[in-house]
C-alpha cells in the first residue's frame, strides 16, 4: 500500500522511459523490518539493516521532498517506524 515513486530516466537506447518504483521510503523501511526477523539469515540481516540505512540517507540528503514523517509512513506498523527512527538518530540524521 506504499505510494509509488515514478520517475523519466534515459534508457540503453536513449529514449526516455518511465521508471516506477516503490517510494524509497517504503524501500528502506521494508529492508529495515527484514533485517528485523528472527528468521531472517543473520548474513543477510547485516546486509539488509545496511541496504535500509543508505537508502533512507540517500533520501534524506537527495530528496527533501520526501520526508521520513509519521504521516507519510502510515502503512507500515507504529512500533517498526519508532525503532527505524531510534536507528537513525544513532546514525546522526536530521529528518
Amino acid at each position: 500500500s506504499a505510494p509509488k515513486f515514478s520517475q523519466i530516466v534515459i534508457g540503453d537506447d536513449g529514449y526516455p522511459a518511465r521508471m516506477v518504483a516503490p517510494d524509497p521510503r517504503a524501500f528502506a523501511l521494508h529492508k529495515f523490518w527484514v533485517s528485523q526477523q528472527p528468521d531472517r539469515d543473520p548474513l543477510k540481516k547485516g546486509r539488509d539493516k545496511n541496504q535500509a540505512i543508505s537508502a533512507a540517507q540517500l533520501v534524506i540528503e537527495y530528496l527533501p521532498q520526501y520526508r521520513f514523517g509519521k504521516n507519510q509512513l502510515k502503512m507500515f506498523p507504529q512500533t517498526i517506524v519508532n525503532k527505524f527512527y531510534e536507528v537513525l538518530d544513532k546514525e546522526d540524521f536530521s529528518f
